[in-house]
């Protein structure tokens, strides 16, 4: 059985199960020093992306995400910027100012820059048709039962699906690396 939980959002919602409880406070989660893991595989220690995050004075939080985009091409996108709490969610506008401090790297740690433009025009293009200039929030649950976490995303106020996945939170030194999810 599944319960119908509304976002505090215009309105917004989505069904999931009545295991899923909101995260009251998820600050303590993305406190410095811990790896956000988007998209587990907790057997092979991979992500599909990893973000970091440091408090900014006046509550925001500063972060830092690389996400996998190919496997067989050992490419991955790396892009930071300033996250602001509203009420238990944390928001950002995907802007310019994020999208110039983005660039294309390699998967393998230490992320060196990609110098190949045409990636960087191919990808900034993508991201201001679907997200530019619009606010994103990020909607944390744990399920009751597993202890796992579910980030549920909204643009401007609506359900974004592509947005809903599973994260962890790793330690920096458990050797966990990016691996891209349909490559």
């Amino acid at each position: 059985m599944s319960l119908l939980v509304a976002l505090l959002l215009s309105g917004t919602s989505v069904e999931l199960d009545p295991a899923w409880q909101p995260v009251a406070d998820p600050k303590a989660l993305f406190a410095a020093g811990n790896i956000q893991c988007h998209e587990p595989d907790l057997q092979n220690r991979t992500c599909r992306a990893m973000s970091w995050y440091s408090p900014e004075p006046g509550g925001g939080m500063r972060f830092r995400m690389v996400s996998a985009l190919s496997n067989q091409h050992g490419l991955a996108i790396a892009y930071s910027g300033t996250m602001r709490w509203q009420g238990s969610s944390i928001c950002f506008v995907l802007d310019d100012a994020v999208l110039d401090r983005s660039h294309l790297v390699g998967m393998a740690a230490p992320h060196a820059r990609v110098t190949d433009k045409r990636f960087s025009l191919y990808f900034r293009e993508k991201v201001l048709q679907a997200y530019g200039n619009r606010n994103i929030c990020d909607h944390v649950y744990q399920h009751r039962d597993t202890g796992d976490y579910l980030n549920i995303g909204t643009v401007d106020g609506e359900f974004a699906g592509e947005m809903m996945r599973g994260f962890s939170i790793i330690d920096a030194k458990s050797g966990y690396r990016l691996r891209a999810a349909n490559d």
